[in-house]
């Protein structure tokens, strides 16, 4: 296999200069993809940028820079490529990737692709649930301070768009899923934060919790020498951090956060994004910087959408989104942090979680559920099972009508689908954007 050296962190402009000549396959033509194939073609790099579907389903792929090479339509392309940069679609036993590694080809995220030739600080934010809150929330930190900063990664703008332009003195802050950290090797991250670790995408990792797990305890491996990790203690185990890192990897330092003993001033609802404003606070305190400033910035921070979010309130029932609960981990997060009696509306695309610890939630908490999708036909026997107040109504339409004739002022609607959303809509932004419309009209 070929060996990538660590980038000399003193001559990031060598670092940029050893891309030049060399041949890189890139596959998938969405956003990190095409962000991935400009940057390299920047850097001087022979690039073949290739994905399975047509060109006319590809609308990033049609202002490409001349120079990088395109195949569309067929399976993608490996060639005589020395790294591949594969799309975090793309599971780590896809055969095409298991083909690339026994060639001895280097598997490289686009995440650490940006790492490498970049002259900003990073700081790297990965979690089951938590996470894009967290990574807006430190950005806001910093921002409000006068600095440079962009979040980046899976938040939605690749971080390779700005790898190049971050200044020096500037600040990436980077939210790094799962599905990126398994091909990632180096980041270079000067601080980090694991907000928890819990059951989810089992379909990716093939049924295996524990390379889930892994993936995300890969963060500890990867910052910088005298970098700090940030856990929360009520939810992440040290003795698991402890054990995920080689003894022969840099020195670490472990914070732990809890909740604060008074609340965070913020429109953020739950006591899990009390979690993420403790964070915020602490790494704007590691970075030296004035907490007053941050805590005014959270003040007015606008909640990320479809993450408890407020659709809208109709004669005293207030309708809240979360639609971006896509496992039992975040769903449980919003219904626990509920004081109103509850309506909720939950299921959707089954993804093989086990679903006992939510439907024991709903049985205590709420007054009536409503289920939908795949996962709401078993979600709604169980409850039957013990004698909670339970409807499978199959579609969010049919859902928000009936939570409509039947919720008392006071009480809470909410969409807390525990599920993805891939059995009825193409993202948890669709189904959120459906819900929000819904409400609309009630």
């Amino acid at each position: 296999m070929m060996v990538i050296k660590q980038p000399d962190i003193h001559n990031i402009h060598a670092e940029r200069e050893w891309w030049r000549g060399r041949k890189v396959a890139v596959w998938g033509a969405a956003r990190s993809g095409v962000s991935a194939a400009k940057l390299l073609a920047s850097l001087g790099a022979e690039v073949t940028l290739s994905d399975p579907r047509d060109e006319v389903s590809l609308p990033l792929a049609h202002c490409l820079p001349q120079g990088i090479k395109t195949s569309f339509g067929v399976p993608n392309q490996l060639k005589d490529a020395e790294v591949l940069i594969p799309s975090p679609g793309l599971k780590p036993s896809h055969p095409l990737i298991e083909r690339a590694r026994v060639s001895g080809v280097r598997i490289m995220s686009e995440i650490e692709l940006g790492s490498r030739v970049t002259e900003a600080k990073i700081i790297a934010i990965t979690g089951t649930d938590g996470k894009s809150t967290t990574t807006r929330l430190i950005e806001e930190a910093i921002s409000a301070q006068g600095c440079w900063s962009r979040s980046v990664g899976n938040i939605g703008d690749p971080l390779s768009n700005w790898a190049l332009e971050a200044p020096s003195d500037g600040y990436l802050v980077v939210e790094v899923s799962a599905f990126q950290l398994w091909s990632t090797s180096y980041l270079n991250a000067e601080l980090g934060v694991i907000t928890n670790i819990a059951e989810d995408h089992h379909d990716y990792f093939d049924g295996s919790a524990s390379a889930y797990r892994d993936a995300k305890l890969r963060l500890t491996t990867l910052l910088k020498p005298g970098g700090a990790l940030f856990y929360p203690r009520e939810r992440l185990s040290l003795d698991l951090l402890i054990e995920a890192r080689d003894a022969s990897t840099s020195p670490l330092e472990l914070i732990s956060y809890d909740l604060p003993k008074a609340p965070i001033p913020s429109l953020l609802i739950g006591r899990h994004n009390q979690l993420n404003l403790c964070v915020a606070l602490g790494i704007t305190e590691r970075l030296g910087f004035d907490l007053s400033k941050a805590r005014a910035a959270f003040r007015d921070f606008s909640p990320l959408p479809y993450r408890m979010t407020l659709s809208g309130v109709i004669d005293g029932v207030r309708y809240v989104n979360d639609s971006k609960a896509s496992n039992v981990h975040a769903a449980l997060s919003g219904i626990l942090s509920v004081q109103e009696p509850l309506l909720v509306i939950t299921g959707g695309y089954d993804k093989g979680l086990d679903l006992e610890e939510l439907i024991s939630a709903l049985h205590r908490k709420a007054r009536l559920v409503y289920c939908i999708g795949q996962t709401g036909v078993s979600i709604h026997n169980r409850l039957l099972d013990l004698n909670a107040k339970s409807s499978y109504v199959e579609t969010l339409e049919k859902a928000v009508i009936s939570a409509r004739e039947n919720a008392f002022e006071g009480e809470m609607v909410l969409l807390s689908p525990a599920a993805s959303s891939f059995d009825q809509f193409k993202n948890f932004e669709e189904r959120g954007a459906l819900f929000d419309t819904l409400v609309s009209r009630l």
